[in-house]
């Protein structure tokens, strides 16, 4: 039996120090004979980049204060997501916009996002495996979708000022 973690707070990831406690609570209380293991899901990593097209022109430290913001409010949504819920490419757009009226657009019509990718753990569990997302993406039922992290060269999240 699989009992999942989800940690419900900013940080999406579960310690292994909380899943270790909680894995002696639940052996103190579990029947003998029966194995059961406490695991937190599996953590499906996200990145994107995207344009951000202004109505008007602003000075270089509102740019920056709109990209923080839509950076933050992408990043919360993401990292949000409880396991197995969808990741919705349209949400993350919503996000985007409503952060601030001096957003016009997000990228274009066809491409509001210049890339999107997924990062699942590779058969071994030792490597990540990047895809490109080009639409919605469903978790399995032990997968949570959070901002990928295990790179720590790059930002899961980035945004520019067309």
């Amino acid at each position: 039996m699989f009992s999942f973690l989800s940690s419900g707070n900013s940080n999406p990831s579960i310690s292994n120090s909380l899943i270790t406690v909680v894995q002696e609570a639940v052996n103190k209380v579990t029947a003998q004979g029966l194995v059961t293991t406490v695991r937190g899901p599996v953590e499906v990593g996200v990145s994107l980049t995207g344009i951000l097209y202004l109505k008007k022109i602003v000075s270089a430290q509102e740019e920056n204060d709109i990209i923080d913001a839509v950076t933050l409010n992408v990043t919360d949504y993401i990292n949000n997501l409880d396991i197995a819920e969808e990741f919705i490419i349209n949400e993350v757009l919503e996000r985007a916009m409503s952060t601030s009226d001096t957003i016009k657009t997000v990228g274009t019509y066809i491409k509001p996002f210049e890339s999107i990718y997924i990062y699942r753990p590779s058969r071994l569990e030792d490597n990540k495996v990047r895809s490109t997302l080009i639409t919605d993406f469903t978790p399995k039922s032990d997968e949570r979708v959070i901002t990928e992290n295990a790179f720590a060269w790059t930002v899961p999240i980035l945004f520019s000022i067309g």
